[in-house]
């Protein structure tokens, strides 16, 4: 039974040295927006709520299916209305990615 749970353990810090770190998560998001808009990534703020870039609802549903997609982990559909900033929606899924693994 030790045996096995050392093996959980070491399973767990492997996934979580493979997690995306925040500026990966940041740099990704960016480029999407960015991308997204047809706009370079520099003028991309990551304090400003994505409904003043116009993403309107389906963007959003896409990009989450995106994100979902790269990390391998499922999100609450309104993760992008609970957490409407680049900078709110790193640090969450940062966090969550942390505490799943």
């Amino acid at each position: 039974m030790k045996f096995q749970n050392t093996q959980l353990n070491s399973l767990q810090e492997s996934i979580q040295k493979n997690l995306p770190s925040k500026k990966e998560i940041t740099s990704w998001l960016v480029s999407y927006f960015a991308d997204l808009l047809g706009i370079c990534k520099s003028e991309i703020d990551l304090s400003t709520p994505f409904h003043r870039y116009g993403i309107e609802s389906s963007a959003a549903i896409s990009m989450t299916g995106d994100l979902e997609e790269w990390l391998g982990y499922e999100f609450e559909p309104t993760i992008v209305y609970d957490y409407p900033t680049i900078k709110t929606l790193t640090q969450h899924i940062t966090e969550e990615l942390q505490s799943a693994f």
